[in-house]
């Protein structure tokens, strides 16, 4: 028990430190500070979720929670801190994005679905960057001794992670500078749900997974993003067109014409097994069944380090929700 609550209390002052610290603007070159920028924009899209100000998203509970309950909950936020990293600094989040910050959203534009995907590529970057810093706090103090050959583990994994994105940050980069038609996307639009998303996401068979990590080459992934639009939601899908698969190629199809039930379990597969960076309006949140709400918060705690593409998640989180 002793050593329990000192890990918490040491987790939880190296958590308030890194709340304090200042990131430098992940656009290449620039050492501006970051500010905290939106992965989806405030106006546009996350103004159509919002209600009183705020948004549900699922977060890290306090540490001192973690013996009595699971690790992550379902928490309200403002809407200033929803779906949002310090990624940029003032000057680029401002010249990079002005086209899909000031225009009309057009969810079938490839230049906003590339910008779109350059913004989540940045921000899972930064996340990993953010979790690099955290175990090597981790790893400095004494107490924590015990836990060193995981946090190497963990600090491999983030690095790896890293170099893969980086990947995909420069061949966006290239996209954006000549439009030559490299990636694919599709938008699929079904009836207003009061959810939104953006993030990248691996999409592998397992046997290939340690290949790839011993390779330079980057992994298959997979770019979504949910937007809502004033009277229906955009499902936003795509990928690299020489970084797929059939399997990736086959998930990617498998969105289209689904029934308002079906939405809901493929919903729930994504925000369960595939990507963190995702939200809903609080009415939406009220009406979710506490039951799968335990279920999903359950699956989560228990599958965070599961990477198997073909994992099964057998329950519908919006099951009569809409």
């Amino acid at each position: 028990m002793g050593r329990t609550n000192d890990t918490v209390k040491i987790l939880a002052a190296i958590q308030k430190n890194m709340d304090k610290k200042s990131w430098p603007c992940i656009y290449g070159g620039c050492d501006q500070h970051a500010i905290n920028s939106h992965l989806l924009q405030r106006h546009g899209v996350l103004d159509r979720v919002v209600e009183n100000g705020h948004l549900y998203e699922v977060k890290r509970c306090d540490y001192y929670k973690w013996n009595r309950n699971p690790p992550i909950e379902f928490k309200m936020v403002g809407l200033n801190r929803a779906i949002s990293l310090p990624l940029f600094c003032h000057e680029h989040d401002s010249r990079l994005f002005r086209s899909i910050e000031q225009d009309e959203i057009d969810c079938s534009d490839y230049r906003m679905q590339l910008l779109l995907s350059y913004r989540t590529v940045c921000a899972e970057i930064r996340k990993k960057e953010m979790n690099i810093e955290f175990l090597g706090r981790m790893k400095k103090s004494s107490t924590l001794q015990f836990l060193e050959d995981v946090i190497d583990m963990s600090i491999t994994g983030n690095e790896l992670g890293i170099r893969d994105l980086d990947g995909y940050k420069s061949l966006l980069e290239q996209e954006l500078e000549k439009i030559s038609h490299n990636f694919f996307f599709v938008c699929y639009r079904y009836p207003l749900v009061k959810v939104y998303a953006s993030s990248v996401f691996s999409y592998h068979p397992n046997d290939a997974v340690a290949r790839i990590a011993d390779s330079c080459t980057v992994w298959d992934n997979g770019f979504v993003h949910i937007i809502p639009a004033e009277d229906c939601t955009c499902i936003i899908l795509g990928y690299h067109n020489e970084h797929t698969n059939s399997l990736l190629q086959e998930y990617v199809v498998s969105w289209k014409d689904l029934d308002m039930a079906s939405l809901g379990g493929k919903l729930t597969e994504l925000f369960a097994a595939r990507i963190e960076s995702w939200g809903l309006a609080p009415s939406l949140y009220r009406r979710l069944s506490p039951s799968m709400t335990k279920r999903y918060i359950k699956y989560m705690s228990e599958n965070a380090c599961n990477y198997d593409i073909s994992q099964y998640v057998d329950f519908n989180l919006f099951n009569g929700a809409f």
